[in-house]
């Protein structure tokens, strides 16, 4: 009987493996399946969202560039054009001057 048993384990382990292994594949399948049925649900929201005028945000359009929520800064107006401006706000005789002291400097 010992020996009987010996053979017919090995065979109940291999058939307890197939099952596991076809339980895992259709798993896989059904996460496969979720993932796209899910990317289309998103694709139908960000369309309805465009239609109706709602902007919709993405990461990087609200979280600062180390992505830890801070918002972007504003950048500063440099030294060479606040005077580019202040030159073409003059009259033409003037912004002339503007730049001859700006070049001297």
């Amino acid at each position: 009987m010992r020996a009987r048993t010996r053979h017919v384990l090995p065979a109940r382990l291999e058939r307890a493996r197939e099952r596991v292994e076809r339980w895992r594949r259709t798993l896989v399948r059904e996460k496969e399946q979720l993932g796209r049925e899910l990317q289309r649900a998103q694709a139908l929201v960000r369309a309805a969202q465009r239609s109706v005028g709602i902007t919709s945000f993405t990461n990087g359009s609200r979280v600062g560039a180390k992505g830890k929520g801070t918002k972007r800064r504003t950048r500063r107006v440099t030294v060479r054009t606040e005077r580019t401006i202040e030159a073409l706000r003059q009259p033409p005789e003037v912004a002339a001057s503007i730049d001859v002291v700006a070049k001297e400097t």
